[in-house]
């Protein structure tokens, strides 16, 4: 599959298929008029999407969750970060200091939303250099929060993770956000 980088805001990259374009229902018969935020008319250019549009799919997104039982409560948003296990592109890092890093991410997941899940995984890049898929271990460290508490401190969660970045000698770091992945 092919797929188009693009930029956004404060050195977020996002990655979406080559010539696709996102399809949006609109109900006309409701009509609510709602103020979009600076993020959303510059996703809405990068889109092609008017703003409106995105405050309506952004409420309907928010409708779409399921009602939980009585004294449960919903945690609807899902923020992770991609703890990499090399330094300076390819470089490989012990396991005492990889293990370090995850107690990094675990501790400033938790302090920002809450909580954290932590996931073994394996990630790999092409490298055209050698011509050959660069594996590498990793871990995928989750928080869960309310969609108040992502939005109160999402600016503290993408200074963390620059801050990591410059740590961890990284060129970029993988961030997932509601399963949308961005490097920053």
């Amino acid at each position: 599959m092919i797929c188009e980088m693009m930029k956004l805001p404060k050195g977020i990259i996002w990655f979406r298929p080559a010539n696709t374009s996102i399809k949006v229902k609109v109900n006309k018969r409701k009509r609510k008029t709602s103020r979009s935020t600076k993020d959303d008319r510059q996703m809405g250019k990068i889109l092609n999407i008017k703003p409106s549009e995105i405050v309506k799919i952004r409420s309907k997104l928010g409708k779409d969750v399921k009602s939980v039982p009585k004294g449960a409560f919903k945690l609807p948003i899902q923020t992770a970060v991609i703890v990499p296990s090399t330094y300076d592109v390819n470089k490989v890092i012990s396991a005492a200091e990889f293990k370090r890093r995850i107690i990094t991410a675990r501790n400033g997941l938790s302090r920002l939303f809450g909580g954290y899940t932590r996931v073994k995984a394996e990630g790999g890049y092409y490298s055209s250099d050698k011509k050959q898929v660069i594996r590498e271990r990793s871990a995928i460290v989750i928080s869960y929060s309310e969609r108040d508490n992502f939005m109160r401190r999402r600016a503290q969660f993408y200074a963390w993770v620059r801050k990591l970045k410059r740590i961890w000698k990284q060129e970029s770091i993988g961030i997932i956000i509601e399963n949308d992945m961005s490097y920053i």
